[in-house]
Parts: structure tokens; C-alpha cells; sequence
């Protein structure tokens, strides 16, 4: 048993580590949220190509797995559906939402 809450820890450390170094460094190279408006930060997100997607899956995760981080989540939700289009938006949102509730969920098991 205590082996199984230290495995835990150790993964949850590493997860919370990657998100928030990743976030980190995202917000401080463009400065989100902070008086822009969903059209202006459109274009933002769209210049990290290929890694918009995982931007966004993790900007979601850590504001359902941290309630007090400061980023609005529907902001978010519009940013994936206009950068991806309306079924990949939704896909996207979905999945991200439903992965942190699962680890959330896992994390007080």
C-alpha cells in the first residue's frame, strides 16, 4: 500500500512538473489572457502548428485538475473549435476534459 500512494506522488510530481513547465513557458512567450479577446488569441495558438492541439488539451487539463489555476476554460473551448474546426474542437475538448475528471478522479482513489 505504501509503495502504490509513493508511485503516485512520483507520477503525479512528473505530470504536474511537464504541465506546468509547459504552460509556463507558453504563457510567458505570448501573453495570454491577458486583454485579448478570443480573436486575438486565435492566431496565436494557430502559430504553434502541429503543437496547438496539445496546448490546448493541456491548458484545459490544468485548469480541471488545479480549480484555482486563473485560465477560463470556454475561451479555450471557442480557441480549439475555431483553430481545429467544429468536430476536432469538440473531439479535443471532450477528450481533455474527460482525461483530467480521470485523473482527478484517480488521484483521490
Amino acid at each position: 500500500m505504501k509503495n502504490r500512494n509513493i508511485y503516485r506522488l512520483v507520477i503525479l510530481l512528473v505530470l504536474f512538473l511537464t504541465v506546468v513547465v509547459s504552460i509556463y513557458s507558453v504563457m510567458v512567450t505570448r501573453q495570454f489572457f491577458v486583454g485579448n479577446n478570443v480573436g486575438q488569441l486565435e492566431p496565436q495558438i494557430k502559430s504553434f502548428g502541429v503543437w496547438a492541439p496539445l496546448i490546448i488539451f493541456g491548458l484545459i487539463f490544468l485548469c480541471i485538475v488545479i480549480p484555482p489555476f486563473p485560465l477560463p476554460i470556454p475561451p479555450l473551448e471557442i480557441i480549439a473549435g475555431a483553430t481545429l474546426g467544429l468536430i476536432p474542437g469538440i473531439i479535443l475538448v471532450w477528450s481533455s476534459q474527460f482525461a483530467s475528471s480521470l485523473f482527478a478522479y484517480w488521484l483521490t482513489e
